[in-house]
């Protein structure tokens, strides 16, 4: 045992610090030849930052405080980044909530899904907000949120500025580990806005990754709406979405090969029960 000063509080304090030398390490050679290496004392200045053992405690808790400050930090840059909306990203209020719809949607958030409803206030919102923020938060999942007409909008302005970036957008979106599309067909899209739309979801059907969509429309009302395109949407809703009806809390179908990712459940572990949070 050595007398050293702690480099924190300046107490004396006793260490089993090994501070004999000269000393050796053996060091093998290629071909097996073992050699003795002389190594050196450790530097004064090393000796003079050791620290006691209260305030080495003190010094590793600060440490982790950090690093879960740091973390928590990383998660809100991202959840700002995805566009989820903070009102819906912490918590989930069972008076407010719709307990059901949660249900279908963690037991099959690897699937694409579509929410349905004739009539706004079924929670088809707030309940996507809130599992794709528990997945960007604890699971560090790349995920963006965007109104439909958001999007569209965005996009139009993009391609009346650069066609690139236009383009750009279209790819990122088709890549994003989870894309949620709200209220879709509840404002009128632009004829650009819809091949876009359609563009993307292609992609990210082909690529089998989840996509999650929101609606107030029927996939006939929808078909009606938008034509041609709606018409293939609904035949792709009916052939890989998990579909479900919010407003009587009734699943739609279960599609013989629905488009999943590899992961068959993105929220093991994040919702271990569900009960709101």
């Amino acid at each position: 045992m050595i007398n050293l000063i702690c480099g924190d509080c300046g107490a004396r304090f006793e260490s089993d610090l090994d501070t004999s030398y000269p000393k050796t390490v053996d060091l093998r050679l290629p071909g097996g030849k073992t050699i003795a290496v002389p190594t050196t004392p450790p530097p004064p200045a090393m000796l003079a930052a050791l620290r006691c053992g209260a305030c080495d405690a003190k010094a590793a808790a600060r440490w982790k405080a950090e690093a879960v400050e740091a973390q928590q930090d990383a998660a809100a840059e991202r959840l700002k980044a995805s566009g989820i909306p903070s009102e819906f990203a912490d918590s989930y209020d069972a008076a407010l909530g719709n307990t059901a719809l949660l249900g279908f949607c963690k037991s099959n958030a690897a699937k694409s899904l579509w929410l349905q409803s004739v009539k706004s206030g079924c929670c088809k919102t707030r309940t996507l907000a809130f599992l794709a923020a528990k997945l960007v938060k604890v699971k560090a999942i790349d995920a963006r949120f965007y109104k439909a007409s958001d999007l569209c909008r965005e996009y139009s302005a993009l391609l009346g500025q650069s066609v690139m970036d236009a383009h750009s957008l279209i790819h990122k979106l088709a890549a994003v580990r989870l894309l949620v599309l709200d209220d879709l067909g509840t404002e009128k899209l632009t004829e650009r806005g819809v091949e876009a739309v359609f563009e993307i979801l292609d992609k990210r059907l082909e690529a089998k990754l989840p996509t999650w969509i929101s609606s107030n429309l029927s996939g006939a009302e929808l078909e009606a709406k938008m034509g041609e395109r709606g018409a293939y949407l609904r035949r792709r809703l009916v052939e890989g979405f998990m579909a479900y009806d919010a407003g009587n809390n009734t699943p739609m179908n279960t599609p013989a090969t629905p488009h999943q990712t590899p992961a068959t459940d993105l929220l093991q572990g994040v919702l271990p029960t569900m009960k709101a949070a």
